[in-house]
């Protein structure tokens, strides 16, 4: 383990003392005298382990469509895996969490049916609700941690059940933005983010 999880390329080296290596030479020259020598070597500290940290791509933005709400299951949904590698690191602190600011997300202004939406966000799960007395679900996003049952691949999964107000006439589309904290097993960090791209749906005559 790296001390430092802010810092993926903090390197950390063995003490100088760990390994010692001994030796002895002897040698003889040509009438058949002798001379022998010892000497010992630390090398510990010519060990120096350089940590790694997640590397983050970029993940492909995921589709849905509006028109799918009309259907009888009333809901509409995509899931992705994120394009991320945690590295060597395998700890307790090995996974993906939602920004708690979701700055991105806000500064869109999203409504539904002229309301406001609110997020909020319990453990894996962010969920978008209308911000009155009713508090109508309109999206939610939940993540899937990585873990030796998933080749240690991290994935969202998207679930809209009303439709989002979108600001064009006719079919346009909203790009969601959804900010994340990659964490790998010892504590080192990188930011991330996805989006999921939704087309308004119209008329049909």
């Amino acid at each position: 383990d790296h001390a430092s999880p802010a810092d993926d390329s903090e390197t950390v080296a063995m003490a100088n003392t760990l390994i010692l290596l001994n030796g002895t030479a002897t040698v003889t020259d040509g009438d058949g005298d002798t001379g022998t020598d010892t000497h010992a070597i630390n090398i510990g500290d010519k060990f120096v382990f350089t940590d790694d940290g997640p590397v983050v791509g970029t993940t492909a933005d995921a589709d849905v469509d509006e028109a799918g709400l009309d259907t009888t299951e009333g809901t509409i949904s995509t899931s992705q895996d994120l394009d991320i590698d945690f590295g060597a690191d395998r700890g307790t602190s090995l996974g993906v969490t939602f920004k708690s600011a979701q700055t991105a997300l806000a500064a869109l202004g999203l409504q539904s049916g002229g309301v406001s939406l609110v997020y909020t966000i319990s453990g894996n799960t962010l969920t978008a609700s209308t911000a009155n007395a009713a508090a109508t679900e309109v999206f939610s996003v939940t993540l899937t941690q990585p873990s030796g049952l998933n080749s240690y691949k991290a994935s969202y999964s998207y679930t809209q059940s009303a439709p989002l107000d979108h600001p064009d006439a006719g079919t346009d589309t909203l790009s969601l933005p959804f900010d994340l904290t990659v964490s790998d097993g010892d504590g080192d960090t990188a930011d991330a983010s996805f989006a999921v791209v939704v087309t308004d749906d119209v008329p049909v005559t």
